[in-house]
């Protein structure tokens, strides 16, 4: 039989691991866009060489260069053609409203210091609507604490962020309603068709 402490950590781990799936399940659909329109896309981040750096980062280390390898971007995408590379950080979220997103304030702060030069990309997993905005262009977050935590964070204006067809001029407008359409249909008949 389970304690109260060893349900609270089996929530915790939970819920890390379905925001880890989500996180990913965003950065493959955001992948796939780019792919598709002709870009070159490359895992960059600190997940993708998770295996190999876990053996020098421990969790409980927070120096500058621990802090740079743990909020590095997710991918690296390259137009060759335009002679074009961005650094993509990107976030996905099932909220509801689509004007602002809500980021922890240590995570900003770090993109800030160290990855300015990145795109953050913020993925809507209900619609497929994508924002995109060099992480050194966000003006004025508005910081606050999220409900029932006393965690910071900043929440950032979406009217500022370009969507994804802008930012990425390879992506054409409608290649991405088509395949947009395709990707919702695939996420929302996932497990509900057997192989």
């Amino acid at each position: 039989m389970r304690t109260h402490q060893d349900q609270s950590l089996h929530f915790k781990n939970n819920n890390f691991a379905l925001s880890r799936l989500k996180g990913r399940i965003g950065q493959s659909v955001v992948e796939t866009y780019l792919l598709e329109s002709g870009y070159e896309v490359y895992p960059y981040g600190y997940e993708n060489n998770y295996a190999n750096i876990t053996r020098f980062v421990r969790k409980d280390q927070s120096d500058i260069t621990t802090t740079k390898i743990r909020s590095m971007p997710d991918l690296l995408v390259c137009d060759r053609d335009n002679n074009e590379r961005f650094l993509l950080q990107i976030k996905t979220t099932s909220a509801k409203d689509e004007s602002t997103y809500w980021i922890k304030k240590d995570d900003l702060d770090n993109y800030i210091n160290y990855w300015a030069e990145a795109v953050l990309v913020v993925y809507f997993m209900r619609t497929g609507n994508i924002y995109c905005l060099k992480i050194a262009d966000i003006k004025n977050p508005t910081e606050a604490s999220l409900p029932n935590s006393s965690q910071k964070c900043f929440f950032l204006n979406l009217i500022d962020f370009y969507d994804v067809t802008t930012y990425f001029h390879l992506i054409k407008p409608h290649q991405y309603v088509k395949l947009n359409r395709d990707i919702r249909d695939i996420l929302n008949n996932f497990g509900q068709q057997s192989c």
